[in-house]
């Protein structure tokens, strides 16, 4: 479930009109942070690296 709430957002702040970011963004990152905060440690790490590793190294998108 974090994998997926976070490739949502960070696909969604990358491609998404600015209005349809300040809509849905909040939910699905609280979602995430949600996700995230359940697991334990390790899955945690792989649970905000992989969305991350996703979008710089297969997207394309920018961290900055």
């Amino acid at each position: 479930m974090a994998l997926f709430f976070g490739g949502r957002l960070i696909a969604m702040t990358n491609e998404a009109s600015y209005y349809a970011v300040m809509k849905k963004t909040p939910s699905v990152g609280t979602l995430w942070v949600w996700a995230v905060l359940e697991l334990s440690l390790v899955p945690a790490i792989f649970g905000v690296l992989t969305p991350i590793c996703w979008a710089v190294l297969y997207k394309g998108y920018g961290i900055i």
